[in-house]
């Protein structure tokens, strides 16, 4: 993560949601 969390914690908290709904769509994809 480049950018600094405590500038946008939200955004932060976003981007790291996305990037696990992502991993568990892969890996319902991949049954």
């Amino acid at each position: 993560m480049p950018a600094n969390p405590g500038v946008n914690p939200s955004l932060t908290i976003t981007a790291l949601a996305e990037y696990a709904m992502s991993k568990v769509k892969a890996k319902d994809d991949g049954r």
